[in-house]
């Protein structure tokens, strides 16, 4: 059962396969006061979201991820949640969309970035995302 308090946090899914960016990622948005839950994968990041039993308002999704490519993955989040809000990090100079809006990607952020810079984005996304209490529609 969730508190109070844990029921007012804002959840988000940090998506990467390197262990130490979902460590730092973590600590650094935790201090935020958001809830944070990591995977290393596609396929946990989807197991994640549809067990977890809290909205996730944000996703933090590497590019390159082994065994589910990012475009696929964003349209299984977004099948399970519309209101999710996607932020894709990539370290590949040219491996960003020509258009992220069509993809339902709301940002986008370069490796390496600061974690000012992290903290900065993805407060600001998830500012417009509904209560936790709401529902997932």
């Amino acid at each position: 059962m969730h508190t109070d308090a844990q029921s007012k946090m804002r959840t988000v899914l940090v998506v990467d396969d390197e262990p130490s960016i979902c460590l730092l990622a973590s600590e650094v948005l935790s201090e935020l006061n958001l809830r944070v839950l990591t995977a290393h994968d596609g396929y946990e990041a989807l197991h994640v979201l549809q067990h977890d039993g809290q909205p996730i308002a944000l996703v933090l999704l590497d590019y390159s991820l082994p065994g589910m490519d990012c475009e696929t993955l964003i349209q299984e989040l977004q099948k399970i949640n519309r209101q999710i809000k996607v932020i894709v990090s990539s370290g590949a100079p040219g491996k960003l969309f020509d258009d992220p809006d069509s993809m339902g990607i709301d940002a986008m952020i370069p490796k390496p970035y600061s974690m000012r810079q992290l903290a900065d984005l993805v407060l600001s996304l998830v500012e417009r995302y509904p209560s936790a209490t709401g529902t997932n529609d």
